[in-house]
């Protein structure tokens, strides 16, 4: 007996209607990958920003109060005195010290915004007084310089930290 052709003919139709179908998807898909990318080059590239020249840095030597660091040139003075000095950028003062025996900067580091920390000073673990104020973090540390004997609060941004540290030398 002969199988019928029927069946056979209705499957094989039935297979190439799946085939184009999926041809078809397929083809959606490449089309809209090839406009994305066409897309894509089509955008220009903008100008590149053009880039600060390199960091310089200055020496600061305050012989009242016995201190000499290093500082980034884009920071300026703000003022300076025969016993404290404050250095700024954009109207934010970055670092400030005095010797002076009650320094204005201390009534900066009292109330709520203040918190007390443990750093790392030349080796050290100091305590000091931390207040963070509109995404600044500003550090007051206490110290006696060994040479003179005075007592030195310096206010430093939490940014310029590691290179004041690294860079303060008491003298005499």
């Amino acid at each position: 007996m002969q199988p019928k052709k029927g069946p056979f003919i209705l499957l094989f139709s039935l297979l190439l209607v799946l085939i184009f179908i999926v041809g078809v998807r397929y083809g959606q898909r490449v089309e809209q990958t090839n406009k994305t990318v066409s897309y894509l080059l089509s955008l220009t590239p903008s100008a590149p920003t053009p880039t600060e020249g390199p960091l310089r840095f200055q020496t600061y030597e305050h012989k009242p109060c016995g201190l000499q660091f290093i500082y980034p040139s884009t920071i300026s003075k703000k003022n300076e005195a025969s016993d404290e000095a404050a250095f700024e950028q954009k109207k934010h003062t970055l670092l400030a010290f005095s010797c002076q025996k009650n320094p204005k900067l201390l009534s900066f580091f009292e109330g709520e915004k203040v918190a007390t920390e443990e750093i790392k000073f030349q080796k050290r673990t100091l305590r000091v007084k931390t207040r963070s104020e509109e995404g600044q973090k500003l550090i007051l540390l206490t110290l006696q310089n060994p040479l003179n004997g005075k007592t030195v609060y310096l206010m430093v941004d939490e940014k310029l930290y590691p290179l004041f540290e690294s860079s303060l030398i008491f003298l005499k």
